[in-house]
């Protein structure tokens, strides 16, 4: 059972395929049965996650990290892979 009612009508949309939450952004004609998918959709049209290594910008923070972790070698923790110095320059390669 549930214990609200709102919670009890936004499982009846499971069944019924009601979807009243429209994304407004210009060219873009998705619906949700779901407020909260509808705030996740609409992070997805206005980036809001910047690496600082590369200014590549993503919709959501597990993007990001995730690229950070592939593409810089930096952890999810933003702790860097072990790196060694040149004892010429200084220049550092990762590992």
């Amino acid at each position: 059972s549930f214990l609200t009612n709102w919670k009890l009508k936004r499982h009846e949309r499971v069944h019924s395929m009601e979807k009243p939450f429209r994304c407004n952004f210009t060219g873009c004609n998705r619906r949700f049965s779901d407020k909260g998918n509808l705030r996740t959709h609409l992070g997805g049209h206005t980036p809001s996650f910047l690496c600082v290594q590369c200014c590549r910008t993503f919709s959501t923070k597990h993007n990001l990290k995730t690229h950070m972790s592939a593409i810089h070698g930096v952890t999810a923790r933003g702790e860097g892979l072990e790196r060694f110095a040149c004892r010429v320059c200084g220049n550092q390669a990762t590992s």
